[in-house]
């Protein structure tokens, strides 16, 4: 005992002496207790009374759960106590209490008999919620894995466990005891940063990307109450809610400036959309950025944290304008500098004067207000922000990772995962050396609860017994080397260092949960001695997978050539294995050392996994361009398939399993018959100059074929059963599908065994007849930025036909039979970066997705919205015509019925004396041409598809077509493209250089112009051929007015140019010699500087990678 006593005395590091009491005297004023302040305090606590009292009369017409939020809100959350609890935890005594400092307190107030502030539990008020909106086509049932880079909350109250984590774009509170979660769905890019008030009822979460958004939400009722939407175009990086909820800090990046950080407060209470202050920084001088805290009991009160400086920010009212004051503190020796290191963490000592920062070498630098000899001199005094370096002391060999002032103890965890105790005079209480079974922690977060000594076993003078015993289970108390510090100052404080600790004394602190270096998340209950995983990162590494057809088991493949066979309704991987890849390594290469990591990471990773149709079988791909087939089991291997050197992208069976086809990076189609035990090798070939964008099987009577799709835009068909006959891959049909956009996906279409669907880059759905191999039909896709690049179709019980689609990151459902209406298809963003991996289970009840990151999420799919959706737009042409009034560059409504109307007068001649009977049909012959007034320019190629549609089946002749308002509604909005971003005309005048001048093109490069002459070139030889007479009328057309003169000196040249039918450059004197990007968007385009914003880079067309 006495060398405990003498370790706390030597490792005292305080200059103060702290009381351990948080009681404070108070005053009554009939049933409002008010905490004592200046007479400011005093009038604003009176102001807080009477908006009560006029709120009274609308509140009371409020239900139990409005009434509660209402009048959380007008108290703004603040801190205060109750006369019951005073009275409790005074045994009944108002007594005053003597403390050595006066505590700042926040202006709050307390009626004794209002309701009491608890809204109701989370569990209730969100199965209110779910079971009142069924508007949402999918519904989040499991996660596997989270976002590690995001700090895990604690959340735990007293009847409440839980944390708040983030996979992805969507922020979790994930209830540990019951093993459910609420998910809170709003942003649509990465959530990088979360945080929580003190008492945990308001969350604060923010994203960064397009659209990116800062969120606060109401944790009870998991639902959002104030969005602050785009305020800053680089997105918002770290969030910051003060413990009263009232304040909220955002730091973001200035555009075009990345070492320029923007610090805001914001008042969100009053729903502002910009910040009340802001400041910045330059990291270049700070540093980077590390984190920002509120001091606990005034919230006004700020320190920001950046690797070189320490900053003290007061957010202050000063004659009705709000300001926010700098202080740098000073006080820190520059001679030491490099001693005490860079600084981590900071944060304010509770119930002080005092804050506190961690830095890289172990120290821990003392901050605060009061001078050295402050206790003979001013015993009492009112705390101020303006705080400088008071001390500082070594407290750990290594670096400071985080520091907590919780209660009155202060709490470090170093980069070796110990945890520290110290009481606020920084005399060592406790150590963790090592969560037992566990890896080191990185990451703590305490519980919002009090700690009691209730129940403790964990005594501060307990027995050499008990040492041992807790020495056994690998919890020591102290560690040798802090008896070894010394303070220079020690005879400074003899008058206010008193013995702590008694013999009899319990040490008890509040539980934490605690994240590892592996990503688990585990619970210490630290009053009984026990760790509990909460969960465990078991699935690290994960690179694809796959559903069994017939079972609720979900295939995972890794980046290290293991497989893991996970059961998503126990919640537990049930079998882990790994491929036998050593054996196949040493036979084709010799031995392989572990300092050969390329190969064993090639060898190793697992690129693609498909089931076959009845599940007995499991196709491996591997980015060596190994097949391995596996018994479904035991994930024994079948036989090992080495036909290509390059990574494996898709593998597909037919529908009865007898054969299969995979293809890899470098455009190989490989072709394998399966009808025995063994498969057997029937050929390799590259059809595609381009890499495949996907394959499919189909069958016409009993006949198998194979389609593949290139980003070449052919479509490319074989006859599976001729060759297997032959022995190789023989190409029967090869042609191609588009001139414009390439195609991203196939899949057969559902309603109809003779067609394949084809999604394009733009947008479009071309519908091909196998039978004719043509494009008939062309409907338009899913309206979002990215085209579709996966559709399967879910084979729901009693239900609809329905496909499932991917873009993006964005999943949806698309309703049978595809026929473009907007209103037949909805979409969710299930992941904030690229979906990698999508797999069905239970025949279409779930889906699991997969994104760049290694997040896997479960969701359970529900086409009642889509059915809705569908009665919602109407039949016929109302559904499209939506389209037309929701897109500003798109005609109205009221201009297509003019030039429908118009069409049917324009055949009846100049002098045509018979009366006029207007209808709801035109020609057919007339829908290129109308198409074209209402902004739609099509190719020729494209005029020839939409003719083929019109006339369809039928024998009639073009001319004889008739065509109703309904359908000239859906074919003009199924084929018009909807618009043209201003990057796809910069990598189109990029191409064009290209072509003059390969060898100059470099990557990030400005593109200079094109020559006047090769640009003529280009239109008169490329695409849809103008002749040299066209190409000189349009341009002089499109440039300049067209005045009679001009239409006289053009006369000439085209009698000119019928004796030369080439037009020579030099009668373009109307042009300048070199075509810039500028002039061609703005003079011959005819588009404005800020052509369309949303899609706009405001910078020079450059050359970028295919």
């Amino acid at each position: 005992m006495e060398e405990q006593l003498e370790t706390n005395n030597l490792s005292s590091a305080s200059v103060e002496s702290f009381s351990s009491s948080t009681s404070e005297s108070l005053q009554r004023s009939g049933e409002i207790v008010i905490c004592p302040e200046d007479e400011k305090s005093y009038s604003l606590s009176k102001k807080f009374i009477e908006e009560l009292e006029k709120k009274k009369e609308e509140v009371e017409t409020y239900n139990e759960r409005e009434k509660n939020l209402t009048v959380a809100s007008n108290i703004l959350f603040e801190k205060s106590e109750s006369i019951k609890d005073v009275k409790k935890r005074t045994g009944g005594k108002n007594t005053q209490q003597r403390s050595l400092f006066y505590p700042f307190c926040h202006l709050a107030v307390r009626v004794d008999n209002a309701p009491v502030l608890k809204p109701h539990t989370r569990e209730f008020a969100t199965k209110n919620f779910n079971s009142s909106h069924i508007t949402s086509p999918f519904k989040l049932m499991r996660f596997i894995g989270y976002n590690p880079e995001v700090v895990v909350k604690n959340l735990t109250k007293a009847l409440e466990f839980a944390i708040l984590l983030t996979t992805g774009n969507l922020v979790l509170i994930y209830d540990y005891n019951s093993e459910t979660h609420h998910e809170l769905q709003g942003h649509r890019n990465r959530i990088v940063s979360t945080s929580t008030d003190a008492k945990g009822n308001w969350i604060a979460s923010s994203d960064i990307g397009p659209d990116s958004s800062v969120i606060i939400w109401d944790a009870i009722r998991c639902f959002p109450v104030h969005v602050i939407w785009e305020f800053n175009k680089t997105g918002c990086h770290f969030v910051k809610l003060s413990p009263c909820a009232k304040y909220l800090v955002t730091i973001v990046k200035k555009i075009n400036k990345p070492n320029i950080l923007m610090i805001s407060i914001w008042e969100w209470v009053h729903g502002e959309e910009c910040p009340d202050v802001s400041v910045e920084i330059n990291t270049d001088e700070f540093g980077s950025f590390k984190k920002v805290d509120f001091c606990y009991e005034k919230c006004e009160f700020l320190v920001v944290t950046t690797e070189k400086r320490v900053i003290f920010l007061t957010f202050e009212e000063v004659d009705s304008k709000k300001m926010l004051t700098f202080h740098y503190p000073t006080g820190l020796p520059q001679k030491n500098r490099k001693q005490i290191g860079l600084f981590n963490d900071s944060v304010f000592i509770r119930y002080s004067h005092m804050a506190i920062t961690g830095t890289t070498t172990g120290q821990a630098v003392i901050w605060s207000d009061m001078s050295w000899n402050f206790f003979d001199k001013e015993p009492v005094r009112k705390a101020c922000n303006k705080k400088n370096a008071f001390l500082n002391v070594q407290l750990d060999r290594y670096s400071i990772e985080q520091i907590f002032s919780i209660d009155d103890q202060v709490v470090t965890l170093n980069s070796k995962g110990m945890i520290f105790f110290y009481n606020q005079r920084l005399c060592v209480l406790h150590v963790i050396k090592a969560l037992r079974g566990c890896n080191p922690a990185v990451n703590i977060s305490f519980h919002l609860k009090k700690r009691s000594i209730e129940g403790s076993s964990l005594l501060v003078g307990e027995s050499s017994k008990n040492k041992k015993k807790r020495a056994r289970r690998g919890r020591d108390h102290t560690t040798s080397y802090i008896k070894n510090n010394k303070i220079d100052d020690l005879e400074k404080l003899h008058k206010e260092i008193k013995c702590w600790k008694k013999k009899e004394e319990i040490f008890d602190t509040r539980d934490f949960v605690a994240t590892t270096t592996t990503g688990d998340i585990v619970y210490v209950n630290f009053s009984h001695d026990a760790v509990k995983f909460i969960l465990r990162n078991q699935l690290k590494g994960v690179t694809c997978m796959d559903t069994h057809p017939n079972r609720d088991i979900l295939c995972l493949g890794t980046d290290c050539g293991k497989l893991l066979q996970y059961d998503f309704t126990k919640k537990e991987v049930i079998m882990c294995k790994n491929l036998p890849l050593e054996d196949v390594v040493a036979k084709e290469l010799g031995t392989i050392t572990e300092d050969d990591t390329e190969i064993n990471y090639i060898m190793g990773y697992v690129t693609d996994l498909k089931y076959e149709q009845g599940g007995h079988r499991l196709a491996c791909g591997m980015k060596s361009g190994d097949v391995w087939l596996l018994n479904e089991t035991d994930f024994n291997t079948i036989v090992r398939i080495p036909r290509t050197t390059f990574p494996i992208v898709k593998i597909v069976f037919s529908r009865m399993n007898e054969y299969f086809a995979y293809y890899d990076t470098y455009a190989h189609l490989i072709l394998m018959n399966n009808k025995n035990d063994l498969p057997d090798y029937i050929g390799k070939i590259r059809p595609h100059s381009k890499p495949i964008a996907d394959i499919a099987f189909s069958s016409k009577d009993d006949v198998y074929y194979l389609y593949t799709l290139g980003l070449d835009r052919y479509f490319v068909e074989y006859v599976v059963s001729e060759c297997d006959r032959l022995g190789f891959i023989k190409i029967n049909v090869y042609f191609r599908m588009e001139l414009l956009g390439k195609g991203t996906c196939l899949y057969p279409d559902p309603s109809s065994r003779m067609t394949m669907l084809m999604f394009t880059e733009t947008g479009k759905c071309r519908f091909i007849n196998l039978e004719t191999m043509h494009i008939y039909r062309t409907v338009q896709g899913p309206l979002l930025p990215n085209g579709v690049t996966y559709v399967k179709s879910l084979a729901l019980p009693n239900q609809t036909e329905c496909l499932l689609f991917v873009s993006h990151n964005e999943m949806g459902l698309l309703k049978c039979p595809v026929d473009g209406n907007p209103y037949k298809w909805v979409s969710h963003a299930a992941v904030s970066e690229e979906i990698e991996q999508v797999a069905i289970a239970n025949h279409g009840k779930y889906v699991f997705c997969k994104g760049k990151n290694e997040y896997i999420t479960m969701w359970e799919i529900n086409i009642m919205p889509l059915n809705a959706l569908e009665a919602l737009g109407g039949k016929g042409g109302d559904p499209f015509s939506t389209l037309l009034a929701a897109d500003p560059c798109a005609p109205s409504l009221e201009d297509v019925q003019e030039l429908f109307f118009y069409c049917q007068v324009a055949h009846r001649g100049q002098y045509n004396e018979k009366a006029f009977e207007s209808s709801d049909v035109i020609g057919a012959c007339d829908v290129p041409s109308a198409f074209r007034a209402l902004g739609y320019f099509m190719t020729d190629y494209e005029e020839d598809l939409l003719v083929d549609e019109l006339v369809g089946d039928s024998n009639l002749n073009v001319t004889e077509v008739e065509v109703s308002f309904d359908k000239f509604i859906q074919t003009f909005v199924n084929h018009r493209v909807c618009r043209v971003s201003e990057s796809a005309m910069k990598s189109a005048f990029c191409n064009l250089f290209k072509r003059i001048i390969p060898d100059y093109c470099t990557i990030g490069v400005e593109v200079p112009g094109v020559p006047i002459a090769d640009f003529l070139y280009f239109l008169e030889n490329y695409g849809d051929k103008f002749d040299p007479c066209n190409t000189y009328i349009y341009l002089r057309a499109l440039i300049q007015p067209f005045t009679k003169l001009i239409e006289e000196e053009m006369l000439k040249k085209i009698e000119l140019a019928k004796e030369y039918p080439f037009v020579d450059s030099k009668y373009y004197d109307f042009m300048p010699e070199m075509i810039t990007y500028d002039y061609f968007k703005c003079i011959i385009m005819g588009l404005k500087k800020n052509f369309n914003e949303e899609f706009t880079d405001l910078g020079k067309p450059v050359f970028v990678a295919d």
